[in-house]
């Protein structure tokens, strides 16, 4: 068992036996295998002291959905081969982690790297939810706004659209 403070645990659409798992200081993935759950941390670097990452989800960097039919079986083939003795998914260089973090940040991770690669102040107060579709990225916050971004983030990314509540958007 390990010390760890858990706020989210999501299944991979692109591998069915990968998840991700996000806390206070922590992001991390792993795989089911033979009964236990070995895991691998992101390096958040300065992003992740004293933050809490609140949601996370699985990403195509492409923008593209998962692949389906005898496309995904090829590729879950070649991956279970190549993992034999992995602890942590190696996932094709195409896919991140999107995070929503408690200092209002979004931040992109890549899955084969597990290293920050875009880091966004996205809000003014923590960001409760993430969800991400083949065109956009929707976050919501404690500041009230439900954003929604260009499903390719970047460093200056602005929201194409922005909703405002009366109270604190919880998820």
């Amino acid at each position: 068992s390990a010390d760890a403070d858990v706020r989210r645990v999501r299944f991979s659409p692109f591998a069915a036996d990968a998840f991700l798992s996000c806390g206070f200081e922590s992001l991390r993935v792993g795989r089911v295998r033979r009964g236990h759950t070995p895991t691998k941390a992101a390096c958040l670097g300065r992003f992740g002291r004293g933050v809490t990452i609140l949601d996370a989800v699985w990403a195509s960097s492409a923008g593209v959905v998962p692949p389906s039919g005898a496309e995904l079986r090829r590729r879950k083939s070649a991956a279970r081969s190549a993992l034999a003795t992995a602890a942590v998914p190696q996932a094709a260089p195409e896919l991140c982690l999107v995070a929503g973090s408690s200092a209002g940040a979004i931040l992109v991770v890549g899955a084969r790297t597990l290293t920050v690669l875009v880091a966004l102040g996205a809000h003014t107060a923590a960001v409760t939810s993430v969800s991400v579709t083949k065109g956009y990225v929707c976050t919501s916050s404690l500041d009230g706004f439900i954003k929604v971004w260009p499903r390719t983030l970047t460093e200056g990314s602005s929201a194409l659209v922005e909703a405002r509540y009366g109270a604190s958007v919880a998820g």
